[in-house]
């Protein structure tokens, strides 16, 4: 037994209204109403589980990537921070409990067991959420006991270094501007030290000409005299000469010891910064796993969307196509048989508001499925064949 809709539609608006039911028992073809629209895809949940899956791919990765490694020097763990930190557990420590025991004995992960906790036990959920605790890690280096003790002493050395340092740091900031006075110093009181010999020696030198030209008979204010104490005076003037450049010779020398003695402080406290440092293991790189996007749902929706969609325009296309071949009967003038006593497996589809109704059928002769009218309700349309049965012009109708 199949349940059709019987449904009248207004002519002027198109617009299709249910009518009423009514049952046909028969071999004829089940007929089909015109077909519903289809639903929207539900895009925020398909969003909602694309971002799931996201977040556990991406902890999915996180795990990948936390690899121990074991050298001859040391070693790098990672630990997962255990289910229900400070900002994800219940206040209830009954509940925390069973939270766990639902983890160690039946398998159920962190997020699964907080909300069927929070669900039984009537309890409201951390306000740090569920997935919270397991997204926390900790990572350990530990070294080799040789290596640990190098390190201490390595340590202990630096410290000591770094008080050292501090000091000398207070004598660079106290020792202010470099002092070059001594250098002239030095030169002075070597050109004071030549002069004090060569004072005498001319004094000495000074009486012996006095005495020379006196016993020449060359008097003081003579050409001959005139020249003689020129010739004296210029030995004298290159004798200290000499000595003047014999103290500058000392100054190079002596700004190199007064520049070394004011460096020492500085060079003391840049050794003691630049001084060996702390040296750590070094753990090889390991791949890394790339966060895999989750299922693509927003996808699948639309592309689920699309394809009701699709299929829908198919069904009104094929109904509507259905219909201009019906009507282009009459635009082309074509007369068909519409004698009822002709025609088998009548079902009635629709109520023409012309007064009339459409009908589903076969002939006799046929078990193709047609649609039309029955002559005896369009008088206006029918005539009679010479056969005697009746003709619908669907031109005139």
């Amino acid at each position: 037994m199949k349940i059709y809709t019987r449904v009248v539609m207004d002519s002027m608006t198109g617009k299709i209204e249910e009518e009423d039911s009514f049952e046909y028992e028969g071999p004829i073809t089940e007929l089909k109403d015109s077909p519903s629209a289809p639903p929207a895809p539900d895009y925020t949940g398909a969003a909602q589980a694309t971002a799931t899956g996201n977040l556990e791919n991406a902890r999915y990765a996180t795990r990948a990537n936390r690899i121990n490694q074991y050298t001859p020097y040391g070693s790098l763990t990672y630990t997962e921070s255990p289910a229900g930190t400070s900002s994800n557990t219940f206040s209830n420590s009954a509940a925390n409990d069973e939270v766990q025991r639902l983890m160690s004995q039946n398998g159920t992960s962190f997020d699964e067991a907080m909300q069927q906790v929070s669900q039984g036990w009537g309890l409201a959920m951390p306000a740090g959420g569920a997935a919270g605790g397991t997204d926390q890690w900790r990572s350990d280096l530990t070294l080799d006991p040789r290596a640990q003790r190098t390190l201490d002493t390595q340590m202990n050395l630096s410290n000591q270094m770094g008080d050292m340092t501090s000091g000398a740091m207070g004598q660079v900031a106290a020792q202010g501007p470099m002092d070059l006075s001594s250098v002239q110093r030095v030169a002075d009181q070597s050109y004071a030290d030549q002069t004090a010999r060569l004072d005498p020696q001319w004094e000495q030198r000074k009486g012996q000409f006095d005495q020379q030209m006196a016993n020449q008979g060359i008097t003081a204010g003579g050409e001959a005299y005139g020249n003689a104490s020129r010739d004296f005076g210029q030995q004298r003037n290159d004798a200290y000469t000499q000595a003047r450049q014999a103290a500058l010779a000392t100054m190079p020398q002596t700004y190199q010891l007064a520049q070394a003695a004011y460096d020492q402080p500085l060079n003391r406290a840049n050794a003691l910064r630049t001084g060996a440092q702390v040296q750590n293991p070094t753990f090889q790189q390991a791949g890394m796993q790339q966060a895999t996007p989750g299922a693509n749902y927003m996808g699948a929706a639309q592309a689920q969307g699309q394809y009701d969609q699709g299929l829908y325009n198919s069904q009104v296309a094929g109904d509507n196509s259905m219909m201009s071949g019906l009507f282009g009967l009459g635009a082309a003038g074509i007369t068909k048989w519409s004698d009822r006593r002709l025609k088998r497996d009548i079902v009635k589809v629709s109520d023409d508001p012309r007064g009339f109704g459409w009908y589903a059928f076969r002939y006799l002769w046929s078990d193709a499925l047609h649609i039309g009218v029955m002559a005896d309700e369009v008088p206006h349309a029918a005539r009679r064949h010479p056969s005697g049965f009746m003709q619908v012009d669907y031109g005139a109708l």
